[in-house]
């Protein structure tokens, strides 16, 4: 079963909404209390590099609508799919989105590259040489480790692993915790925690 972003949001919305708060009391009123310390100038200065940044450009409008139709598409991206007839019929008979996440992020990356800020000079909300300066390193080494996970789920390398240590489900659940989170930390050591 793959949770969906709306399923774990049930999950992840409550923890946050209570984890927050107890993160900020604890960084401001216990470990970095300042009791009686003023910011003499700090409001001026936020305003001052606001205003130093002028106003929002074009191009910035439109990252932001590609961005922020990228995000609701990740949220939505299933009931979407069913909505416009993009699924396929798996072999259990469920409906399969046909629409992945990674296409909606290669999607609104092509759409940077095609979409205007000024067509008399024919410059682009995204172009090549800004591209260029991205770190590809990173992404590359993302991407690798995901492709490494779906291989192994592809492989069957997981269930294999996952047999050599059914026999722990025996455990009390603190051990059985406690053993998944060696095998998790000595693994890291030769894997990638992407995958």
């Amino acid at each position: 079963h793959t949770i969906q972003f709306n399923e774990w949001l049930w999950v992840g919305l409550p923890l946050v909404a209570v984890i927050i708060p107890i993160v900020w009391l604890l960084l401001t009123r216990v470990l970095f209390p300042m009791k009686g310390v003023k910011l003499a100038g700090a409001r001026s200065e936020m305003r001052e590099r606001l205003r130093l940044l002028g106003p929002t450009s074009r191009g910035e409008k439109w990252v932001l609508l590609v961005f922020g139709t990228a995000i609701l598409l990740w949220i939505v991206r299933v009931p979407f799919c069913h909505w416009i007839g993009l699924t396929t019929v798996a072999a259990n008979g469920q409906a399969v989105p046909r629409l992945t996440d990674s296409g909606i992020a290669m999607s609104a990356a092509l759409v940077l590259f095609l979409i205007p800020t000024d067509v008399k000079k024919r410059q682009f909300v995204l172009d090549w040489d800004t591209c260029k300066a991205l770190p590809w390193g990173v992404l590359l080494m993302f991407g690798g480790g995901l492709s490494l996970a779906a291989s192994i789920t592809a492989t069957g390398l997981d269930t294999s692993m996952g047999s050599l240590v059914v026999g722990l489900g025996g455990l009390p659940t603190w051990a059985l915790v406690a053993a998944v989170s060696a095998i998790t930390i000595f693994l890291s050591e030769f894997a990638s925690n992407v995958a």
